[in-house]
């Protein structure tokens, strides 16, 4: 017969994630979000006939609402001295505590889930062997400079730069990575923060969300993952898909990992972008596209479908890898987000159309979808790399600012 429960043993909550209860059941202390079930109305957001006037819509709307939603919780979490942050884009609020400070909001009736603030690594790069290259050759041997790569014939971005003279002109993109070495020669003039005369304006269009340089007042990357695929999207020199569009970015990851906290940050960035401090949004800037790369190893995180329907609303089309698990035989083995219904997947394949071994396979496990959407070259991928030569990899992180590119030279000629 199993032993009886003490009379004031606490009951664990179906609404905590298990994670959070190991770390407080043994009297630790841990930080988590606490998700709440209210969700913002987006109608108004998604009736709006130009970009920045849906962005704005939609900011404003989860704002306000965050605002009111969250005060009951708040002022409850202020009578406990307990310190919070108050996230308005997926409507949750980040508390670090105890037991207590997980059991009373878990039994709120405006509470949908709780779940810990975690650290994420990025998807394992699959490297292609070839390395850093200072130069970039074409085909024929002659220096870099003309020659389109791989990937930008396989996906026909060349014929639709010469049959309709669309390079990606009036999108602007966003990355959330690593960073982007804002002046690597093949970047430096998409950048939005370009001022053309030799200076930056880095404060709107780059954000460090991982506290390590909030301040900067340049970008950076110390990684080498978010240049590659900025390169791939924006590129000069055949590099790109869209050499034409302009580019933002918001560093959500470290060296190789990317803190939970961050990732939120560095959306609500992307939808409202701010000065270098994280004060002053204007959502009027935000861009027309972004991309995200992280692969979150098939955890389905409450957090995100509160985030996909933000960007949406805004107008925002977000593209993410499926990850870099798969086996060549195992289905779903997709990674969150790229395996959930509601964002758009993308897969690798190589030069001769065939899916890597490596590419994320569906159905979906987080919600049986199918995902990924589509396949993108993602193997030997040579592009763009902190100190300005480039490099080949292989990866869906690789694939996906393929589909990223396309989608700006289909939104550049037929513009909202």
């Amino acid at each position: 017969m199993p032993a009886a429960l003490a009379v004031d043993a606490p009951v664990p909550s179906a609404k905590a994630d298990p994670s959070v209860l190991n770390v407080v059941g043994d009297g630790g202390r841990t930080s988590f979000f606490v998700a709440l079930e209210n969700k913002a109305d987006l109608t108004a957001a998604r009736k709006q006939r130009t970009h920045a006037k849906a962005a704005t819509a939609a900011y404003e709307a989860l704002k306000s609402h965050a605002e009111s939603s969250q005060k009951s919780l708040t002022s409850f979490l202020d009578k406990e001295k307990a310190g919070h942050k108050d996230r308005w884009i997926a409507n949750a609020v980040q508390v670090t505590g105890d037991r207590d400070l997980v059991d009373e909001p878990a039994a709120r009736s405006d509470v949908k889930s709780i779940v810990e603030a975690k650290t994420f690594e990025l998807d394992d790069i699959e490297t292609s062997g070839a390395g850093v290259t200072r130069t970039r050759t074409s085909s024929s041997g002659d220096a870099a400079g003309t020659a389109p790569e791989w990937g930008i014939t396989d996906v026909k971005a060349d014929q639709d730069w010469e049959q309709y003279q669309d390079r990606g002109e009036g999108i602007v993109i966003a990355n959330i990575d690593t960073g982007v070495q804002h002046n690597h020669p093949d970047l430096v003039k998409q950048y939005r923060g370009n001022d053309g005369d030799g200076t930056f304006t880095n404060d709107y269009n780059f954000y460090d969300a991982t506290g390590n340089r909030a301040t900067s007042s340049t970008p950076c990357d110390n990684n080498g993952h978010g240049t590659h695929t900025t390169g791939t999207m924006v590129g000069k020199n055949g590099i790109g898909v869209a050499p034409n569009a302009k580019w933002t970015a918001a560093k959500g990851c470290g060296t190789s990992e990317c803190a939970e906290e961050g990732l939120p940050a560095a959306g609500r960035w992307v939808l409202a972008p701010t000065d270098r401090n994280g004060q002053n949004p204007r959502p009027d800037l935000a861009p027309n596209h972004r991309q995200q790369l992280l692969g979150q190893h098939g955890r389905d995180r409450p957090l995100l479908p509160g985030r996909l329907d933000a960007w949406n609303a805004a107008g925002i089309f977000e593209a993410f890898a499926a990850g870099n698990e798969g086996n060549g035989v195992t289905c779903s083995t997709t990674d969150a987000p790229g395996a959930m219904a509601s964002s758009y997947g993308v897969g690798a394949h190589d030069s001769a159309g065939r899916i890597a071994r490596f590419s994320g396979f569906g159905p979906s496990r987080i919600d049986g979808s199918a995902e990924p959407n589509i396949t993108a070259p993602g193997v030997n991928v040579r592009s763009t790399w902190p100190g300005s030569p480039y490099n080949t990899e292989d990866g869906t992180s690789m694939a996906t600012p393929h589909v990223a590119g396309a989608v700006v030279l289909l939104w550049s000629a037929a513009p909202r």
